[in-house]
């Protein structure tokens, strides 16, 4: 495989993106974060913004389903 951007021929069958320029070399990457198949619609790594943002999610998702405690 070779990268579009930059040409660097260095690309592993299992690279998401390209180790030169960060180029993403797929429509879905094997989410280091998600453990999973995904696609962020990011043209690098999100990296911590991605995680800090599913974060997020998964609190607000919680905060909705939490039963009130009498205190």
């Amino acid at each position: 495989m070779k990268c579009p951007i930059c040409g660097n021929e260095n690309i592993e069958e299992n690279d998401n993106f390209c180790k030169e320029c960060g180029n993403k070399l797929k429509e879905e990457c094997n989410c280091w974060l998600k453990k999973d198949s995904y696609n962020c619609k990011e043209s690098s790594c999100p990296g911590y913004g991605f995680y800090r943002k599913m974060k997020e999610e998964t609190i607000r998702k919680d905060l909705k389903t939490a039963k009130p405690t009498n205190h």
